[in-house]
């Protein structure tokens, strides 16, 4: 079911970007959510709302991938430069953030921007905290090592606030969650 679900979503981003110009694109997060409600159809949104929040990485290289590309990359990018503003940095944290923040929409869930915000700033600080190692002496390929006693500042990712625990499937409207 679930592998039935990401391919669906596939194709409904691969969709999207045929039919939609180049130039419809939104200016803001809050505008992208409603972009997304009106460009998926209900089969992609039906399948959406039954996977569970954790499961929502699986949309990366589906209906993340088509964002970043339609949406967050190149000269139509409006949506990034409001989110850069945000304090974002990466293409992948703003599709995520998206599409999290959409299915939250569709579960009556929020998202708290600054704690999102705060937790990709501290995830890159920590990416800068590498250490690179010795050259391996036939290959010559530098090896990276985390630093000594860990990675420091790393915030824990911020979950949204629902009417329902995360630990349980996302109920349909109007039934009650399904312990997982």
């Amino acid at each position: 079911m679930m592998m039935a679900s990401i391919i669906a979503l596939i194709a409904s981003a691969t969709l999207m970007a045929q039919d939609k110009p180049e130039t419809c694109t939104p200016a803001s997060y809050e505008e992208a959510l409603d972009y997304l409600d009106a460009l998926l159809s209900d089969e992609a949104k039906a399948q959406l709302d039954t996977m569970a929040y954790d499961e929502l990485g699986l949309t990366h290289f589906g209906l993340g991938l088509w964002m970043r590309n339609s949406w967050i990359r190149g000269d139509r990018a409006r949506v990034a430069a409001e989110m850069r503003a945000m304090g974002f940095r990466h293409a992948d944290d703003m599709s995520g953030t998206i599409i999290e923040g959409y299915w939250a929409r569709r579960h009556g869930c929020t998202i708290d921007m600054n704690a999102t915000i705060a937790y990709y700033a501290s995830y890159w600080e920590a990416q800068d905290q590498w250490i690179e190692g010795e050259p391996d002496p036939e290959t010559g390929i530098i090896p990276m090592q985390a630093p000594e006693g860990g990675f420091t500042g790393m915030l824990e990712e911020p979950k949204p606030d629902c009417p329902f625990s995360l630990e349980e499937t996302p109920p349909e409207r109007g039934q009650a969650p399904q312990p997982r």
